[in-house]
């Protein structure tokens, strides 16, 4: 029997067996899948956003299927959202990353890690050194000069009991071939250095004032991290664009947010005047609950039975497509 997709288009004497998703060429066995991808680049993806002049059913139900993975996602989304709040805690979280936030409860400070694909994710290479017993951070860096220009720098494996000023003259020394370097090298008593705020109102723009004679550990103490900390390293006469708040404050301010994001997670619960002994109860309007848009997709099967209302001269039949 003939097929219906005809002769292979690569080896050209075979019966057709496949079709690519992506670029509509018949195949008739994987070596031709493989050939084909190499002669046309293809890599057996279906562009969904590509315009299509005509709807049949292969590209309903490829539609229909795209359509599903993105409640899925999104499905997803809600749930891992609704379970960790803010922050990223990955269920496959690694021995190491545990055993990293272990050591930094142990120290009074909070620990958010951020999903895989971020890059300030990829960057974080913080361990706990179970033979110094000591936490070995990534450290970020940037340094504001005079001209408007900031020059960010990693360091990793940066022993948390280190004073900072040392740690800031060990990442110098690295880029001591370079103009700003030089600079900073001779005016760091002259140059504050701040630690970026984080899970408080306008965090980017805000920032805790560092001592540099003190360690890495001390000036972390009671603060929330993403990842890793980063430090800002700004001359001090500079140091009046950037706003700085206590620790106090910040403090205040998380326990008023904690608060705020348990209130909107409680249920209120309807009071029973009956059981409640009272003759009369005051009615207490609940707050209204704000809805969660996800994707009510159908039935595939729901979809084949609807029968168009219209005139028009393609009906949807029992098989969807008559065509």
């Amino acid at each position: 029997m003939e097929s219906r997709l005809g002769k292979c288009e690569i080896c050209t004497h075979t019966e057709a067996k496949y079709t690519c998703p992506g670029c509509e060429v018949s195949t008739c066995s994987v070596p031709c899948v493989k050939e084909h991808k190499n002669i046309y680049g293809c890599d057996g993806t279906r562009n969904t956003t590509a315009y299509v002049p005509a709807v049949n059913e292969s590209v309903f139900r490829s539609d229909y299927g795209f359509l599903e993975e993105i409640a899925n996602v999104v499905d997803g989304s809600h749930r891992l959202g609704s379970k960790i709040g803010f922050g990223y805690i990955p269920g496959n979280i690694s021995m190491m990353m545990k055993h990293l936030r272990t050591a930094v409860h142990d120290r009074h400070m909070r620990l958010w890690f951020m999903p895989p694909e971020f890059t300030k994710r990829k960057m974080n290479r913080s361990f706990y050194n179970f033979k110094s017993k000591s936490i070995e951070w990534t450290v970020q860096t940037v340094f504001h000069s005079f001209e408007n220009d900031s020059h960010k720098v990693y360091e990793h494996k940066v022993v948390e009991k280190i004073p900072l000023k040392n740690c800031i003259e060990g990442i110098l020394a690295k880029e001591e071939s370079t103009s700003w370097a030089q600079f900073f090298v001779t005016s760091l008593p002259n140059c504050t250095v701040l630690l970026q705020a984080e899970y408080i109102k306008c965090a980017k723009k805000r920032f805790f004032l560092m001592d540099q004679e003190k360690s890495l550990q001390d000036n972390l103490n009671h603060h929330t991290l993403v990842e890793f900390p980063a430090f800002h390293v700004v001359p001090k006469a500079l140091a009046a664009n950037f706003k700085t708040i206590t620790l106090d404050e910040a403090i205040e301010e998380i326990k008023t947010r904690t608060k705020l994001e348990r209130q909107k997670k409680e249920v209120k619960m309807p009071v029973d005047n009956e059981s409640s002994g009272s003759e009369s109860a005051p009615e207490v309007e609940a707050e209204p609950v704000r809805k969660i848009a996800r994707l009510d997709i159908p039935e595939y099967k729901d979809i084949c039975k609807i029968e168009s209302d219209s005139d028009e001269d393609v009906a949807i039949s029992g098989n969807f497509f008559n065509l």
